[in-house]
């Protein structure tokens, strides 16, 4: 096993050109990219998608800490690399959309859950790995201000395998076409905005002439309400 290496993982599965194609194939999760940029210093992070069918994930060492995401739409397939991770002893942690809607169903196949913000769990988290006082269940509100919050890292990412690496998230908060996936309070969250000039300034450190194209994502129903 190698110590204080952190795998995150976006799970497989099965895509609609028509839909979902462009998002999670084009590119990156920029939700795990943001919890690779709060990775305590000390510790490596690598980042694994399923979805470039690059073969299975690494195991070989064992990272110490694995790091998956949990949407609806695969977590079946999430819950399976989550149980065969724990199998070779590694300590797995769940988080995403899923885990927040349905964390009594997630935590059965992981040794903790960040229930929320993961963003904002995930530092702790690893130190209480280190510190061998991992609890079963972590909790965070969308409270904290979005500009706050580290930018997503893309060095961790293979450039090639994507369209672009360089999305950016500019609101964030569930916006009402969410809802026929969870119909849950627990995913209510009040609309987050980042700062335009924090975004321009990352804009512009992303920007080089071997970028092929950068993607700004805003949820539907916050970007309409943006204040002035």
């Amino acid at each position: 096993m190698r110590f204080r290496e952190a795998l995150l993982i976006n799970p497989f599965y099965p895509k609609d050109p028509h839909t979902s194609f462009a998002k999670h194939v084009l590119t990156p999760s920029v939700a795990l990219t943001s919890v690779a940029a709060a990775t305590p210093p000390e510790w490596t992070v690598r980042y694994w998608d399923e979805n470039l069918l690059q073969g299975r994930p690494p195991a070989e060492p064992v990272p110490q800490v694995v790091g998956i995401t949990v949407h609806l739409t695969f977590a079946r397939r999430a819950f399976e690399l989550a149980d065969w991770y724990r199998r070779r002893g590694a300590v797995v942690v769940l988080g995403g959309m899923h885990v927040t809607a349905c964390p009594d169903e997630c935590a059965s196949h992981a040794d903790a859950i960040a229930v929320g913000n993961g963003v904002v769990l995930w530092p702790r988290i690893l130190r209480d790995v280190e510190a061998g006082t991992l609890e079963k269940v972590y909790r965070a509100d969308y409270t904290s201000p979005f500009a706050e919050e580290p930018t997503p890292r893309r060095d961790i990412l293979d450039r090639e395998s994507y369209l672009t690496t360089t999305s950016l998230i500019a609101t964030r908060g569930l916006s009402t076409w969410q809802r026929y996936e969870y119909d849950t309070p627990s995913l209510e969250a009040a609309a987050r905005y980042d700062q335009p000039s924090r975004l321009n300034s990352v804009f512009a450190s992303v920007f080089t002439s071997l970028i092929r194209m950068t993607c700004i994502f805003a949820e539907p129903a916050t970007a309409r309400s943006q204040p002035s």
